[in-house]
């Protein structure tokens, strides 16, 4: 555990979520409102967290959200008809590929994320589509738009000018003047465009907002307030009015300066700190003696509180509770209540301090007090003090991963991962609570998931907060890459988010073709007496194909006395890998056995998860050398999630449901150490798993252990155990239906008792990546969606094609819809 405070397992918040609900519904949304699709069945593409749509576009992207990661932006795939692993996906903007991806066998039938860099994004007004093998979605369009709204003459960033306020002659803002709305002018700014936003706040909460039309372009814009926003802000004798401006993608302006205004809503008597109408605190200055302020400057204060005067008049027995609210700079109110204090000397003035470390989180920001004087059980409000802070915005807290060791790194096979929000972020009652990680998998794609919200209920306000998120959908996802996350909390109508906090997860997953010897080793053993190693052996390494440069390429060699060797190529851009050689010295033998070798490489870049290739295992030995003792990992295997088939009704029987396992599809398996070969494998439960003599291992049942016994030539053996749990069967439907026309197939099973649990999208996925894509695959949501009741079994379904039989294993009809359920 991470050195943090120690929190009760009892008070864990538990998040079920797999981090895609909120943008599968955002996708619902966006394909409900979109028209044209193309005969290709793609869908057209969508840009992750874009503004959408604006007004001439489908999508509008600001330079915020172009710079808010390193990583560009995403865009998501959905999947497509058809769909199958190599399939090459291409991203064109402005009529040029940007991004490009290769479907790889556990992606086939789930979202695909691509990420365009930043120097790849076109301004202006582009059109966007997909190409898979030549078939295209529709295009979408999309607004990109630099630089904020307001910037001076010469594209310096600057404050806008302070909105124009219709006071009357009297200088004060009376309930009269309040109840005909107040009059608010915001002069022209430069880059004005028809769709910006103004927002117009009137003490520290947004009054009123307005959309610029095309007519407005250049003009003075009045804008109202009305007497609620006016009351809400409450009497004062300078209230702050400002101001800025959000164009359509998300671009925004400075603030504006401050208008400040007189407000007298009570209608009580306006002279200081009279009886019924008592004045507002009086902010002191930090550097100042006594003095009042209206701006405090963050970096001058060091470790100091700010002190609060509130002067009376008081009577003895008074009760005097000061309320305060500081906004950050990122807009997010923390509200401080101080007192009762009850008055024992009516002539001395009471003084509240605002602690430094909530002082110091306001860099940029405001505040605000006042006091409500207890008088007999009588209440009266006094008028309200403002204040501006100067300095550095100040972010909330990073979250705290708890399984992360000390360098930052994460098990990306644990079953549960800790996100805790510190209690330094000061969560509030009814505040919403979302994870965020953001992350680049193994094979360089970029992808963010949100976890489930959490509302913050009274009783854990001001504390930490710990939320458990399922390993599997958190961690396994970047399994060889990295993670950044983050927390936002959403507090009223404003949503702030955290810093993030970088994390790597799981080892570096072997995704490349194996380095080969030059010449090959007979046998598998190199003798290191022959004179075709007499300054070493050439090692040979797989052309790269299409990873990118520049990058590194190291070789790995370590053998089983204990000795480690490593070499390195750096690759400029465009540059090809070449062989390495590993020195004479390295293949000598120490001891009078058998040595094994491990050889491998992998390939380092600064800006993408590195990938390992595949190990070369040899031997080193001389004629006659005797082998090592065998041995094998003996820690306890553990097999979740594994789908298997079931029986198979074709042609009206049941069939074995032999199907033929992928190509790419890695089963488990686990080699000895030593020993002699050739090697034989057995399986002491043999309903539960099978395991052939490669050491591959086949699920039978969903549920058990077996015990796996390896014997080599010697007659030597070991052994070690296997967990089976959570894998899933699955029984398979086959005739000549179309698949809108189901209900033959629901009767058949509910009549067949064979109706089982739903085949979720992660279970259809995992099907279709263990025994190859379904063609035409496709998901029904439940059996209520296709007009039936009582039912919410799942169905995978294929309709129409030949290879539907052959994934079967029947060749013999033309046309078919395939039904795959659970077994029950």
């Amino acid at each position: 555990m991470t050195n943090i405070e120690a929190f009760n397992s009892i008070d864990v918040v538990d998040d079920p979520s797999d981090g895609t609900q909120n943008l599968r519904q955002l996708l619902t949304t966006f394909n409900a409102n979109q028209s044209g699709q193309a005969a290709s069945g793609i869908h057209k593409p969508y840009i992750y967290k874009a503004q959408s749509p604006v007004a001439n576009a489908d999508f509008g992207i600001s330079d915020e959200l172009v710079g808010e990661h390193s990583d560009g932006l995403i865009v998501v795939i959905q999947p497509y008809p058809n769909m199958q692993s190599g399939d090459t996906i291409k991203l064109y903007w402005a009529d040029k590929v940007v991004a490009f991806k290769k479907v790889l066998p556990g992606q086939v039938g789930a979202l695909i994320t691509l990420n365009v860099p930043s120097d790849k994004i076109p301004q202006g007004h582009h059109s966007m589509f997909i190409d898979v093998g030549g078939k295209r979605s529709a295009s979408v369009t999309t607004e990109v738009v630099y630089g904020q709204p307001g910037l001076g003459a010469n594209g310096e960033v600057v404050e806008l000018p302070a909105p124009n306020v219709a006071v009357p002659t009297t200088g004060v803002i009376e309930q009269a003047h309040a109840k005909s709305k107040v009059k608010v002018t915001i002069a022209p700014y430069s880059g004005m465009k028809a769709h910006d936003r103004i927002y117009l706040f009137w003490g520290d909460e947004l009054a009123t907002e307005h959309v610029v039309t095309s007519g407005q372009i250049g003009k003075p814009i009045v804008l109202e307030v009305d007497e609620a926003a006016i009351r809400r802000a409450g009497d004062s004798d300078r209230v702050p009015v400002y101001y800025y401006i959000e164009d359509e993608v998300g671009n925004e302006s400075e603030w504006s300066a401050d208008t400040w205004v007189n407000v007298n809503l009570s209608g009580k008597p306006t002279q200081p700190n009279h009886d019924q109408n008592p004045g507002a605190p009086i902010i002191l200055d930090p550097n100042g003696a006594g003095a009042s302020v209206s701006e405090v400057d963050l970096s001058g204060i060091a470790d100091q509180d700010l002190e609060i005067k509130v002067p009376g008049p008081f009577q003895v027995g008074d009760s005097i509770t000061l309320y305060w609210v500081g906004t950050t700079g990122e807009d997010f109110a923390n509200a401080l209540t101080l007192g009762p204090v009850v008055v024992t000397d009516a002539a001395q003035a009471l003084t509240f301090k605002i602690p430094n470390d909530h002082l110091i989180k306001l860099g940029n920001g405001s505040g605000k007090a006042f006091y409500i004087r207890k008088r007999n059980n009588v209440e009266v409000v006094s008028k309200v003090a403002y204040v501006n802070f100067k300095g550095q915005i100040i972010r909330l807290p990073e979250p705290l991963v708890d399984e992360a060791d000390e360098e930052a790194w994460v098990d990306a096979d644990l079953a549960n991962v800790h996100v805790i929000i510190p209690s330094t972020a000061n969560l509030q009652n009814e505040d919403e609570v979302t994870v965020v990680w953001r992350g680049t998998q193994a094979d360089g794609s970029v992808v963010e998931l949100e976890g489930k919200m959490f509302r913050v209920s009274k009783s854990r306000a001001g504390k930490q907060l710990a939320l458990r998120q399922v390993g599997k959908n958190f961690l396994k996802p970047f399994d060889g890459g990295w993670a950044e996350v983050a927390y936002r909390i959403k507090r009223g109508q404003v949503t702030v988010q955290s810093a993030w906090a970088f994390i790597d997860i799981g080892y570096t997953v072997e995704t490349l073709a194996a380095p080969s010897t030059d010449p090959e080793l007979p046998e598998n053993t190199l003798n290191p007496a022959l004179d075709t190693y007499k300054f070493g052996l050439d090692v040979t390494i797989p052309d790269l194909g299409n990873l990118p440069t520049p990058c590194t390429v190291y070789l790995h060699w370590s053998t089983s006395e204990g000795f480690y060797y490593e070499d390195e190529q750096v690759l400029e851009a465009g540059d090809k890998v070449s062989g390495f050689q590993v020195p004479k010295e390295e293949l000598e033998i120490e001891g009078k056995e058998v040595v094994e070798v491990t050889l491998y490489y992998s390939v380092v870049w600064d800006d993408r998860p590195s990938q390992a290739s595949k190990d070369l295992v040899f031997k080193i030995a001389a004629p006659g050398m005797p082998e090592p003792e065998m041995s094998i990992d003996q820690s306890t295997m553990v097999i979740e999630n594994e789908p298997f088939p079931g029986s198979v009704y074709v042609g009206g029987k049941w069939i074995s449901g032999e199907l033929k396992v992928s190509p790419s599809y890695q089963l488990k398996v686990r080699l000895p150490k030593g020993g002699q070969p050739p090697f034989t494998f057995a399986s002491s439960n043999r309903s539960v798993l099978t395991v052939d003599n490669q050491g591959k291992l086949t699920v039978l049942r969903k549920n058990g252990v077996s015990a796996i016994t390896v014997t080599d030539a010697r007659k030597q053996s070991t052994s070690y155990n296997v967990t089976v749990k959570g894998c899933f069967a699955f029984c398979t439907y086959i005739g000549v239906h179309r698949f809108d026309q189901l209900t033959n197939i629901r009767n058949f099973f509910i009549a067949q008792k064979t109706m089982g649990a739903p085949i979720s999208q992660t279970m259809w996925a995992r099907i279709c990546q263990k025994y190859g894509p379904m063609p035409s695959a496709h998901i029904a949501g439940k059996w209520t969606s296709l007009g039936q009741r009582n039912s919410t079994n799942q169905v995978a379904c294929c309709d129409g094609v030949t290879d539907a039989y052959q994934w079967a294993g029947d060749k013999q009809v033309f046309s078919a819809a395939i039904c795959a359920f659970l077994y029950p």
